[in-house]
């Protein structure tokens, strides 16, 4: 009987890291940075560069506290808004709430009918502790001490990057504010 309890917990043991190797996988990894990076090309037929700019300035200040400590670069000619943002999360770790901090880099690049966005550079920072989503990984990958926080703050972060990537796609298809109207 203690035999199937231990070979039953095992397999789930088992099970539970190789799922989460699949979700490690399933991350957004570009190619020549080997940074986690959520990125797409997406068009808008019949949105000119200007307009999305403006939607873009104001997705920036309705997302962030403040738009203009995040923004790093704001060039409406080239089309291209740079920002460094931060988000604050939470998990729970053996019965502990863990508050963890995400930074990461947003940038917008727009043209007639079409926009670029690229979310990269997550780094994590929580109490005693901070690493870039590519030192996580590294960690999960190589079994290196820790592997449990790391797994759970990368899932925070492919969180964040998926719920900023949505957020930026919704609000530039949209008209921006259609109270703005009248």
């Amino acid at each position: 009987m203690i035999f199937k309890k231990i070979s039953l917990s095992v397999l789930l043991l088992f099970l539970a890291c190789n799922c989460f190797s699949q979700e490690i996988q399933k991350l957004p990894i570009d190619t020549v940075t080997k940074n986690i990076t959520y990125q797409e090309v997406v068009y808008v037929d019949g949105i000119n560069k200007n307009q999305l700019y403006t939607r873009a300035k104001e997705w920036f200040v309705k997302t962030f506290v403040s738009a203009k400590e995040v923004i790093q670069l704001d060039d409406k000619e080239v089309g291209k808004i740079i920002g460094k943002g931060s988000s604050n999360t939470s998990y729970t770790y053996l019965g502990v709430f863990v508050s963890v901090n995400i930074d990461y880099t947003i940038s917008i690049t727009l043209k007639d009918n079409k926009y670029r966005y690229e979310i990269t550079s997550f780094k994590a920072n929580w109490p005693a502790n901070s690493a870039s989503a590519e030192e996580l990984l590294n960690i999960v990958e190589k079994k290196k001490s820790g592997q449990a926080v790391a797994k759970r703050v990368i899932s925070l972060i492919d969180k964040k990057g998926v719920e900023l990537a949505n957020s930026i796609k919704q609000f530039l298809a949209s008209n921006g504010n259609s109270k703005d109207e009248f």
